[in-house]
């Protein structure tokens, strides 16, 4: 085995979300898995990364790819027509009790237990409602379900409130999409990542663009000339007046976060939430009918939050600190699969890639 992965030097395991795309990384754990390879002592994962993370550490080789594939796919899970018409949300109570003991596809306690010997640590990053930083709980405790619902919960989607310790939890991703800082913070630094954007010469190609006035102003006039025909389309034109205020209150708020921070270049990360134009649309849509955020300043500091947070992470994978051995697994391709709503070919697409990059990382480290 590469030196690297010797005994002495501790390594951290670190899995990014993204929805359905986790499958991804589903594929690479599984290739781990079939390879019997975990020099890891630290596993952290966000969202979908932290249910890979605990089919890993569990041994339970498939499952990570079942749960996405079966589950997240299926009707109950999240269905966009009956979100928009009947205010239905993500179902995700329904999909992460199949992973309870006496669900369909139960998670391996004991053998995850076993595992986590010897200091070993599974952790899940969630995000306090409150501050909106980032904290991280076991994830294999009487409380799992919480933890993984919390990691899991994207605001926007998912409405019930999880609350543990005194405090309520969201969406892990909103703090940290890829809690690498965590990763340094405890000491570590070998730090394996696995996620599901790819790399460029050394570059992130995540579709982001610089944050700019001009950028904000250009997204807004875009969404205004549009609004009508999509709005005719889903059957809720009555919507738009709160629409066009809802999106002049996030170009406001993007303009005073630049006005604040006129040194500091932003990323604007179109891979989640409203950024991207169709999904802006759909989600900006429900919020004016459905979200019991509304369209609160509050909903618009989570959004900020995601996005200062993708950039300090950004920030860390191009350079890391100098004491950090920092290793990147990622797609040579942007993935077929989306955040939600994907097709199950574009899935198993994307699981199959992940395994192949995952074997070729093991042949790159001398794990033969």
């Amino acid at each position: 085995m590469n030196q690297h992965f010797l005994d002495g030097n501790n390594f951290s395991l670190i899995v990014q979300g993204g929805g359905q795309r986790g499958i991804f990384a589903s594929g690479v754990l599984d290739k781990f898995l079939e390879r019997n390879f975990d020099p890891f002592s630290l596993y952290i994962g966000t969202s979908a990364g932290a249910l890979n993370v605990a089919t890993y550490v569990a041994r339970q080789q498939g499952l990570g790819f079942n749960f996405v594939l079966n589950y997240t796919t299926h009707d109950r899970f999240f269905n966009l027509n009956k979100f928009i018409r009947k205010k239905q949300p993500m179902d995700l109570d329904w999909a992460l009790n199949m992973v309870q003991q006496d669900g369909a596809i139960p998670l391996d306690f004991n053998t995850a237990n076993n595992v986590l010997q010897n200091g070993k640590h599974a952790l899940a990053c969630v995000t306090n409602k409150s501050d909106l930083q980032d904290y991280y709980y076991p994830i294999f405790t009487d409380q799992w379900l919480n933890t993984l619902k919390a990691t899991c919960g994207i605001p926007m989607l998912y409405y019930n409130d999880i609350t543990f310790d005194n405090k309520q939890w969201i969406d892990g991703s909103v703090s940290a999409a890829i809690p690498v800082h965590e990763s340094h913070r405890r000491g570590f630094k070998n730090i394996v990542v696995i996620r599901t954007t790819p790399i460029i010469n050394g570059i992130e190609t995540n579709e982001a663009t610089d944050f700019s006035i001009n950028q904000v102003e250009k997204k807004r006039k875009n969404f205004e000339v549009n609004m009508d025909h999509y709005l005719k389309r889903i059957g809720m034109f009555k919507e738009k007046h709160h629409l066009i205020h809802f999106h002049q209150k996030l170009s406001d708020k993007l303009n005073e976060l630049k006005q604040n921070h006129e040194h500091t270049k932003y990323k604007l990360n179109n891979q989640r939430w409203l950024m991207d134009d169709d999904h802006l649309y759909r989600l900006v849509t429900l919020q004016a009918k459905v979200s019991k955020f509304g369209m609160s300043s509050e909903m618009l500091d989570i959004m900020i939050a995601h996005y200062k947070n993708h950039n300090a992470v950004e920030g860390f994978l191009t350079n890391p600190p100098n004491d950090v051995n920092l290793i990147q697994i990622a797609p040579d391709r942007s993935l077929s699969s989306r955040p939600l709503l994907s097709k199950k070919d574009h899935l198993l697409e994307d699981y199959e890639h992940g395994q192949m990059v995952g074997e070729r990382f093991l042949q790159s480290v001398g794990y033969v």
